[in-house]
């Protein structure tokens, strides 16, 4: 069974249970299911999970059943870190916390990634969508959203999103550093975009005070422009400007 795991990229479980149904092994149905699922058990480090295609981080009682009901819908591909891979790994998990486990296992997989995604949840929508980045960023934003597999994800994604075409303890540094300056540039993208707006609303209605409220310049103006014009845009502003208690609330009561 390992050896025919090493072989292929990705098998399907049912695969292996056919394998030892065959007459070289002889086994009826049942009894093939059960040795394979002895062997996924004890060799569960070296194989990744996969439920429709979409990776699985945890192994624990209630995934062996889900395989066990819903063969048919898992796949598994074996995995086996080089050295040089393992202290690539240990890398990213030291972006989070240098003190944690840093070994290859499906529980720091599940950290890094709960890590990154806890983050990215954590943002406005703006954060998505923007091209106001640079390229590394937004091709980085871009492999952790559609991010599947991690070791391809790790390994060649995200070093490729960064302009690295493969990583080595030589250059891994050098990586883990463009990988948190382009993640922080999404993370703050929409602080700059709001610090931005700020200076651009200052200047453009030459506000001797450049901080939002202004000093109520700004709604001052409004006020003046309404007394005189029925506009219903410039109303909805002037209503945000007077109950708004910074940018961000101002903007998000003026948005969709």
């Amino acid at each position: 069974l390992t050896k025919q795991m090493k072989k292929s990229q990705t098998l399907a479980v049912t695969t292996l249970i056919d394998a030892l149904t065959k007459k070289t092994f002889g086994l009826n149905e049942d009894a093939a299911k059960f040795v394979v699922f002895l062997f996924l058990i004890v060799n569960e480090s070296h194989i990744h999970f996969f439920r429709e295609n979409t990776y699985q981080f945890d192994f624990d009682v209630d995934q062996i059943m889900d395989i066990w009901k819903n063969t048919k819908l898992f796949t598994i591909r074996w995995y086996e870190l080089s050295k040089n891979e393992g202290d690539i790994f240990a890398k990213y998990v030291q972006i989070f916390d240098q003190y944690f486990d840093i070994s290859y296992t499906k529980k720091n997989i599940k950290f890094v990634f709960q890590k990154l995604y806890t983050k990215l949840n954590l943002l406005p929508k703006y954060c998505y969508q923007t091209q106001k980045l640079s390229k590394n960023a937004i091709n980085l934003r871009s492999s952790i959203l559609s991010s599947k597999e991690p070791h391809k994800s790790f390994f060649e994604l995200f070093p490729k999103a960064i302009g690295f075409e493969s990583l080595t303890t030589e250059n891994v540094d050098i990586f883990i550093d463009a990988f948190r300056h382009a993640f922080n540039e999404i993370v703050f993208s929409y602080k700059t975009m709001i610090l931005d707006l700020e200076q651009t609303v200052a200047t453009s209605f030459n506000l001797a005070n450049k901080h939002y409220p202004f000093g109520n310049e700004f709604e001052s103006i409004l006020d003046k422009y309404l007394q005189g014009h029925d506009d219903k845009d410039a109303n909805d502003l002037y209503r945000m400007a007077t109950t708004a208690n910074d940018l961000v609330a101002f903007l998000n009561g003026i948005s969709l």
